[in-house]
């Protein structure tokens, strides 16, 4: 039996397609609603096989009943602090979460056979589902699992005073993780390539006979160009270099669409661009990829959406994939001055409209 643990509605399609592509085993998936305000609603479970099942969950109210009284403290203790859980221990764990919370009603077989799939294995929820396996295998998240995350003050404390003296952390590199499915498997970090497999369960088939129903989507759209935004409120320059972006467009006559991140109130979007047709922002940005009659163009200041399905699409970002180590400093270069911005926008542009082609443009 295999359980997946997701939090964005990316997660979600990951999920559901590699339980399609593996119709001999069960699958059960956690998708947890209040990281991006999933309604349970906006998704047709009737769509998918009887192998898989899909269960919308709350967070607080899993950590409230799982971390209760004395041994729930104790069992948040070893979750906190990462510790390996005897088979005993996790055994009833796995019980307590599986039969006893979400009422699975899991045989002793399913519990013998359990397999973990996760995507971030460092937040509170999967550090709380490790404690019931031995081991686990990530799917891929982002830009983490190629480029890594830099160790917070703590850890770098904590990495002082222990053997480890690495300064960077990477999704996967917990001993338990025992295989890692990514995208582009050949940028894996040196580190972590032994465990890294390709994925290969994105088969069009799949999405075009259950994923469409399932996130109900009723027919598919052409857009030309879709902006893909970030939950990048804190810099306060991102709406900024969205108007940017669609004003540079207008001007050359290249239609564009909206695609809120799942995290997002649209509502700003709404205001400031009333004009600019939005796509909604709980669907995953590779299912409208997917579903465009033609291969359309994303546009984001530095989003991995699209890595993977650059057969149906072209990326343009402001910050290249290459540059993600500089975030910070063009972040900070265009909060001092906005139009420092213009020229990469202008590049966008120049990308997807060649001045040959100018009084044609691709949409």
């Amino acid at each position: 039996m295999n359980i997946y643990l997701c939090s964005t509605v990316r997660h979600l399609l990951f999920s559901v397609l590699k339980a399609l592509d593996e119709a001999n085993d069960t699958h059960t998936i956690f998708m947890i609603c209040d990281q991006q305000n999933i309604d349970a609603l906006q998704f047709d479970i009737n769509a998918l096989p009887d192998h898989i099942k899909v269960q919308f969950v709350l967070r607080q109210q899993i950590r409230k009943t799982l971390y209760s009284g004395i041994s729930g403290k104790i069992r948040k203790l070893m979750a906190n602090f990462n510790v390996t859980t005897t088979h005993q221990q996790q055994n009833t764990i796995a019980v307590q979460l599986f039969n006893k919370y979400f009422n699975l009603g899991l045989n002793q077989s399913d519990l013998n056979s359990r397999k973990l799939f996760l995507f971030n294995d460092r937040n509170r929820m999967s550090r709380l589902f490790r404690l019931a396996f031995c081991e686990y295998t990530l799917i891929e998240e982002g830009l983490a699992n190629y480029g890594g995350i830099k160790l917070k003050t703590v850890e770098k404390v904590a990495a002082f005073f222990s053997s480890n003296k690495k300064e960077i952390r990477y999704f996967g590199d917990d001993k338990r993780c025992k295989a890692i499915y990514l995208i582009n498997p050949e940028k894996a970090p040196a580190a972590l390539r032994s465990k890294v497999q390709e994925i290969n369960f994105i088969k069009k088939e799949n999405i075009n006979n259950y994923c469409t129903a399932f996130f109900k989507i009723s027919e598919s759209a052409n857009y030309g160009c879709i902006l893909a935004t970030q939950p990048l409120v804190h810099t306060h320059i991102d709406m900024k270099i969205y108007q940017k972006i669609i004003a540079s467009c207008l001007k050359n006559k290249i239609s564009i669409a909206i695609k809120p991140h799942p995290s997002e109130d649209i509502s700003r979007y709404q205001e400031l661009l009333p004009d600019i047709p939005l796509i909604k922002s709980k669907l995953p940005l590779e299912l409208v990829i997917f579903g465009s009659p033609k291969k359309c163009h994303i546009l984001s200041i530095y989003s991995t959406v699209g890595i993977g399905f650059e057969k149906y699409c072209h990326r343009h970002n402001v910050i290249k994939d290459n540059e993600h180590d500089k975030i910070q400093e063009f972040t900070a270069e265009w909060q001092h001055t906005i139009d420092s911005v213009d020229k990469r926008i202008a590049g966008l542009i120049h990308e997807i409209q060649p001045p040959n082609n100018s009084h044609t443009p691709p949409i």
